[in-house]
């Protein structure tokens, strides 16, 4: 779950994705994402660094070297990434490895788009860092900002939490 504002609370939304079908449940109503946008959050899961470092052998993927990025007061390093089709720019803190931006092209809510994350508010969650903060910017859609309320790592999850919520009337 997580929560998105753009200088406000709006909600809690609830994104659930497999390669079977995806949808996201809000305020008690619930609704099919299209397979565009599945297929799109799914390419950008695999670029996730807690989910490419599980699959950091795999020969499809390419790491490239692209210069320098200023992020706030940081000159980073930037690297282009490619795995099955997910492509994404990653900007890291040379000092101490932190992920400070990801760019990739998206589907947003208007189209494609080009969408960029600057992350921040890292957290020692049994020894990884994990950014607690997401600063969301779109080319074409509105941006947002993100706040992980809490993390576990390995939790036991209810297999139930993927099923799709029966559908209310008005």
């Amino acid at each position: 779950a997580a929560s998105s504002t753009s200088g406000r609370l709006v909600a809690a939304m609830t994104m659930t994705l497999s390669p079977q079908g995806a949808f996201m449940a809000m305020g008690g109503q619930q609704r099919d994402l299209p397979a565009s946008v599945r297929d799109d959050q799914l390419a950008a899961l695999r670029l996730m660094p807690a989910v490419l470092a599980q699959t950091a052998d795999d020969p499809d993927l390419s790491v490239r070297a692209d210069g320098t990025e200023r992020v706030g007061d940081v000159e980073g390093a930037a690297l282009v990434l490619n795995l099955k089709g997910a492509s994404a720019r990653w900007v890291l803190d040379p000092a101490d490895g932190r992920l400070l931006r990801v760019s990739r092209s998206a589907i947003g809510q208007a189209g494609p788009t080009q969408e960029t994350q600057d992350l921040s508010d890292y957290r020692a969650i049994e020894g990884i860092n994990l950014a607690f903060a997401a600063k969301v910017t779109r080319s074409q859609g509105p941006s947002e900002t993100s706040m992980l309320e809490s993390c576990e790592i390995n939790p036991t999850v209810d297999p139930a939490l993927f099923s799709k919520p029966a559908a209310t009337t008005p």
